[in-house]
């Protein structure tokens, strides 16, 4: 009977000792997954900063050309009223100089010389 008792004994140590090395074994897997599953949230973050920050450089260079589109804009318009302005003193330059012919003058200047009929 001893020894029978002492096989069945070692028979449910062995079995509990697998029972265990399962449990482990398990606990093993669980963990491994709860790391692959943190591992691909941490990726899954850092694409969306990655994502985020293109956005943001995207906005910044369209920001930029707007910028620079404007300056363009606002050289041109002073050039063209430069323009104008030295158009207009052209003109003036003009009706205000000595111009050819007997009298001299220019339309503005209201003639010079002698002048010919009623005073």
């Amino acid at each position: 009977m001893a020894e029978e008792e002492e096989e069945e004994e070692e028979e449910e140590e062995e079995e509990e000792e697998e029972e265990e090395e399962e449990e482990e074994e398990e606990e093993e897997e669980e963990e491994e997954e709860e790391e692959k599953e943190e591992e691909e949230e941490e990726e899954e973050e850092e694409e969306e900063e990655e994502e985020e920050e293109e956005e943001e450089e995207e906005k910044e260079e369209e920001e930029e050309e707007e910028e620079e589109e404007e300056e363009e804009e606002e050289e041109e318009e002073e050039e063209e009223e430069e323009e104008e302005e030295e158009e207009e003193e052209e003109e003036l330059l003009q009706a205000l100089s000595p111009g050819p012919g007997p009298r001299g003058g220019g339309a503005l200047s209201g003639g010079g010389g002698v002048s010919s009929g009623v005073l």
